[in-house]
Order: structure tokens, then C-alpha cells, then sequence
């Protein structure tokens, strides 16, 4: 009974001290909301997604960005923002669709996938349009 109780004691102590370990450090790296327009040859993308991954090529490092992209429009939240300089941008791009009796509205057909293209960004929060040819994008 008395090993049960301290045993207690101490599962809970550890998972405390465990999830106060796990909270958003505010020495971390800062972020950055990033807003702007993606376009494929002069049309916005409909819908889709693009993620921003530091370049540890060209020395930078800390969490990804990550926006969803609706009617060729992107914004990224303050905890999903980038980390700014040197990114990789990758874009996943799909022709949208209409709404669905259920309710669904689905991605539809696919235009770009993990298209990837260099990007540096500044360490401040910013827009960044950006313009895509297709025929670039097929070489890729």
C-alpha cells in the first residue's frame, strides 16, 4: 500500500513534468505569416496546398510552414508561419471542385504534385505571390 502510494506520486510527477516539457518554447525560432497568390500560367490554383521546408543547403533550419491554397489564395496562421531566409516552397496543386449533396467539397483532379521551387523569404511577416509556367512545371 505505502510502495502503491509513492509509486503514484511519482507516475504523476513524471507525467507533469513530461507535458510541461513538451509546451511551445518561446526561445524557439520565430514565425511568420506568409499571404499571397498562386497562380499556373496567369490562372489562380483552385485549391491545394503548399508547404514551406527551411533549406538546410543553404544553412537554414526550424519547423516548416504550411498553408492551404483556395481559389488561388494562401495564408498561413501564426503556428503553421515560416521561419524566413533561404525555403524550399512545395506546392501541390489540384483543380477544386464543386460541392457534393453530402456536403463534401472534393480536391478534384490533380495539377501539381510536390512541385518544388526555391524561395528566400524574409524574417518578417510578408506576401509572396507566386507565379507558375506549366510548361516549368513539367520539366520538374
Amino acid at each position: 500500500m505505502f510502495y502503491d502510494r509513492y509509486l503514484c506520486q511519482f507516475s504523476c510527477a513524471l507525467v507533469f513534468f513530461a507535458l510541461t516539457g513538451c509546451q511551445q518554447s518561446q526561445d524557439g525560432p520565430g514565425r511568420f505569416e506568409l499571404t499571397g497568390e498562386i497562380t499556373i500560367d496567369g490562372k489562380p490554383v483552385p485549391a491545394g496546398e503548399i508547404m514551406f521546408e527551411p533549406d538546410s543547403s543553404k544553412g537554414n533550419s526550424g519547423p516548416a510552414g504550411v498553408a492551404e491554397i483556395k481559389d488561388g489564395r494562401y495564408t498561413t496562421t501564426p503556428t503553421f508561419g515560416t521561419v524566413g531566409g533561404p525555403h524550399i516552397a512545395v506546392i501541390s496543386a489540384n483543380s477544386g471542385g464543386g460541392m457534393r449533396e453530402n456536403g463534401e467539397t472534393p480536391a478534384g483532379w490533380l495539377l501539381l504534385d510536390s512541385y518544388r521551387m526555391p524561395i528566400d523569404l524574409p524574417k518578417k511577416n510578408h506576401t509572396e505571390n507566386i507565379e507558375i509556367s506549366s510548361a516549368e512545371a513539367k520539366k520538374k
